[in-house]
């Protein structure tokens, strides 16, 4: 109080009221008013003491159109209230907490400490990036190193999706069963060692990565007997020509032309190597307990009439429509087969197809494609719907065989 009493000593009555409402109602006092430099010196403290004791703010005007005022400090608590925005910058760091009206650099989660603000990591909830690869540290895994969000920050220099410090092999690329490695081919015949049966040998993915090895026909048919202990054929296996095998026909050079395994010899095993019969046309099995045909029967290119019959087979493989030679083709009375091969239609060159006596109960309408025929057998099957098409056939001389009950449809 001494030194407020000191200021206003020589200062008129006229002038101490100009200066107060300078601080209150921003009147303007005439220049003659201010007797001395004294007065002068007191008018500024009194404009200093007033901004000091207001505050920047957003205020929402009466039709929500936004614009900066100054206020004293005891009204915030009013325009709080009402929604307007404080923009003050408490602790003079350069950032407010909101930048309402456009004002200010935004960010500040604490504008009463001037240690507080985003351009100090970590302080203000964002957290420490050491890497800048937009994970936190207190997350990454490889806070050192930039790397990728699946793998919570850590690289993978390969792009096997396994992290290079989980990887056994980083710069090549190999799944995670095999601790990011790729698998060996050491064969190099493209089947990988782990699925190679033979990975010291070049072999052929069909063949399981193992060579492909010719069988002659007497080998061919002498591993169909073996694989049939008890069999009935009664062949003379010292015999290499083969030429007095029960069942077995030869052609002028030799070559096995033709199979026919009959009733009650015993054969219930066709090996995967039939399909090195390279030259024969006629393969008949009357075999009770064959339970399948191998799908390298379409193989034998030169396959004219097939025929199975009294076995226990459910279908046929698919690559028996790669014998686009067969005349004839006779599966007949196999009480447990329910399903021909998609694509059987394929088979253009056929002329006989005999069907019956099996458990078909759906017959499909691509055997209309089958133009050749000339005895179509599809009796005492449980099927009860044939497809108009395949009825049709019977107006192109085809002899087609139903069920008195069976429907075309």
């Amino acid at each position: 109080m001494k030194s407020r009493k000191r200021h206003f000593k020589n200062v008129s009555p006229k002038t101490l009221l100009c200066i107060l409402f300078v601080g209150l109602l921003f009147t303007n006092c005439e220049k003659d008013e201010l007797v001395n430099e004294e007065a002068e010196e007191v008018t500024t403290t009194a404009l200093k003491w007033r901004n000091k004791n207001k505050i920047k703010i957003c205020h929402t005007g009466r039709y929500g159109h936004c614009r900066i005022i100054k206020i004293p400090k005891w009204a915030w608590r009013w325009h709080k209230k009402h929604g307007d925005v404080r923009l003050d910058d408490q602790d003079g760091d350069g950032f407010v907490p909101d930048n309402a009206c456009g004002y200010g650099q935004m960010g500040d989660c604490d504008d009463k400490d001037p240690n507080v603000n985003p351009d100090i990591p970590g302080s203000c909830g964002d957290a420490v990036d050491s890497d800048s690869d937009g994970i936190a540290d207190s997350e990454d895994e490889c806070p050192e190193v930039a790397g990728l969000t699946s793998l919570n920050g850590c690289p993978d220099a390969d792009g096997d999706g396994i992290a290079d410090k989980d990887d056994e092999c980083p710069n090549e690329a190999g799944p995670p069963d095999n601790d990011g490695c790729p698998y060996p081919d050491s064969d190099g015949d493209g089947v990988l060692d782990k699925d190679d049966e033979c990975p010291d040998e070049a072999g052929t993915a069909d063949n399981n990565g193992c060579p492909i090895i010719e069988l002659s026909d007497y080998e061919v048919l002498r591993l169909v007997y073996e694989m049939n202990p008890g069999n009935s054929l009664g062949w003379d296996l010292s015999n290499t020509s083969m030429d007095d095998w029960e069942g077995v026909l030869l052609d002028s050079k030799g070559d096995v032309v033709d199979v026919r395994f009959l009733n009650g010899t015993g054969i219930n095993i066709l090996p995967p190597e039939i399909g090195m019969l390279k030259n024969i046309q006629v393969l008949i099995c009357v075999c009770e307990d064959l339970k399948v045909i191998p799908s390298e029967i379409g193989q034998l290119e030169k396959l004219l009439a097939f025929s199975v019959t009294e076995s226990k087979i459910e279908g046929l493989p698919a690559s028996l429509n790669l014998l686009t030679q067969l005349n004839v083709l006779s599966i007949f009375n196999n009480n447990q087969f329910v399903r021909l091969p998609a694509g059987i239609g394929n088979l253009t060159n056929l002329e006989a197809l005999n069907l019956s006596g099996n458990s078909l109960t759906e017959i499909p309408a691509e055997l209309a494609n089958l133009t050749q025929l000339e005895i179509l057998s599809l009796e005492n099957n449980p099927v009860t719907h044939i497809p108009q098409a395949v009825c049709d056939l019977a107006d192109a001389d085809t002899e087609v065989r139903l069920d008195a009950d069976d429907v075309c449809q």
